[in-house]
């Protein structure tokens, strides 16, 4: 059980991550949107860190439901750093090939 109970956080963060990349596609143009993105994925981890424990609150590696909103927060954070991240990493390689 305990190997569910770490896989949570990530698969939470995961499911973050693909519905801010569909909401950049879905609003390409809008920089309104993009600025809300960070909000949007903290909001959807809380919700989904709420619904992970309420339907199975063993997997979830907290006590209660303000543990699973704080931890489904910080793992929808975790989509926008791991985001940024690779955006870095991106620059940070095609800026070598270019020189």
């Amino acid at each position: 059980m305990e190997i569910i109970n770490i896989s949570v956080v990530p698969c939470i963060t995961f499911l973050c991550y693909l519905a801010v990349e569909t909401t950049k596609i879905i609003f390409k143009s809008n920089e309104k949107v993009k600025e809300l993105l960070p909000i949007l994925s903290a909001f959807l981890g809380g919700i989904l860190g709420i619904i992970i424990f309420g339907i199975y609150p063993e997997i979830v590696p907290t006590e209660n439901f303000l543990g699973a909103l704080i931890l489904g927060i910080f793992s929808g954070l975790g989509a926008t750093g791991s985001n940024q991240i690779l955006k870095q990493f991106k620059k940070l390689f095609t800026k070598d090939k270019k020189e």
